[in-house]
């Protein structure tokens, strides 16, 4: 009924901190859509109105505001988060609610899974998981590169404790044991040791399960030893925090991607020619969390 006013719509992500490329890409294109929704007419005859929160990455903040769009805002459904730890905090209140969460850009597969199994489910996602991603870049490093000696470099977050598993698995069904195995936590600034001893190791290629800034840290600390190992890994490596940070050394870094910000459709180009208008940008910051979150709404 259309004096029954807006349809309310969460949208989450964390907007500042390491994470803030998926967050502002996110953000952007969710606007971008809601704009062209809400301009031919808005859906039933009602208009779309965003409450966007920033969860900064933080599981319980993401907690907190899940609850809060819920009981209080009364959204009709959210679009969030970034994070794959802040996503498995709060499914369970979607869930419970009977609210749909879409999830444009967290990629842990423990997300849809978790209640595949119940007669309703209101989880659902536009994002290339993390099982997929790590069979596509162990096929990349051992079929198509034949390279048998890799190192795995993951952060200690659920998104690169399980991407190194997923990794881990996919390399042993081509029958490949990764030489050197190295976590460490966000925030790190330098990991020559983890670099030198895969490098002891013999590793051919750097497999990479991380974010932006930490990738970062891995490219300059292989470019200072002289090392020319490719770095190949999960999708933050197309961020513009990776490779506005590492600058050169990015260079040969090869990830997969569900969309690329390259105009060689009608459809794609007028996505990406609205999207870099209308924010003044030269590039996306992280192009995948913009095409998956304007396609989530």
């Amino acid at each position: 009924h259309p004096d029954a006013g807006p349809i309310r719509i969460g949208l989450t992500c964390p907007f500042t901190g390491g994470s803030a490329p998926m967050g502002e890409s996110l953000r952007n294109a969710v606007r971008l859509a809601v704009e062209e929704i809400n301009w031919k007419g808005g859906v039933l005859g009602r208009p779309l109105e965003l409450v966007e929160r920033d969860d900064e990455a933080n599981a319980d903040k993401g907690r907190a505001h899940a609850q809060e769009l819920i009981d209080k805002v009364k959204v009709a459904a959210t679009i969030g988060s970034c994070n794959t730890g802040v996503v498995l905090k709060t499914i369970d209140l979607y869930q419970k609610a009977k609210v749909p969460l879409l999830v444009p850009v967290a990629t842990g597969v423990a997300i849809t899974t978790t209640y595949a199994k119940e007669p309703e489910h209101y989880i659902f996602r536009t994002s290339a998981n993390d099982e997929i991603q790590a069979q596509l870049v162990a096929k990349e490093a051992v079929e198509r590169r034949k390279l048998k000696k890799v190192a795995v470099l993951h952060d200690t977050t659920p998104y690169g404790q399980q991407g190194m598993e997923f990794l881990v698995q996919a390399l042993a069904t081509l029958n490949v044991k990764p030489v050197a195995v190295e976590g460490f936590p966000l925030g790190v600034q330098d990991l020559a040791p983890a670099l030198e001893r895969a490098r002891k190791a013999g590793a051919e290629a750097l497999l990479t399960y991380t974010v932006g800034p930490e990738l970062a840290v891995i490219a300059r600390g292989r470019a200072r030893l002289g090392w020319k190992t490719p770095m190949i890994g999960s999708w933050p490596l197309s961020w513009t925090n990776f490779l506005n940070a590492a600058q050169g050394s990015a260079e040969g870094a090869r990830m997969p991607q569900t969309f690329i910000e390259e105009p060689t459709t009608s459809r794609r180009t007028e996505f990406i020619t609205t999207y870099l208008t209308q924010y003044k940008l030269k590039r996306m910051s992280s192009a995948v969390s913009a095409a998956q979150g304007y396609d989530a709404v």
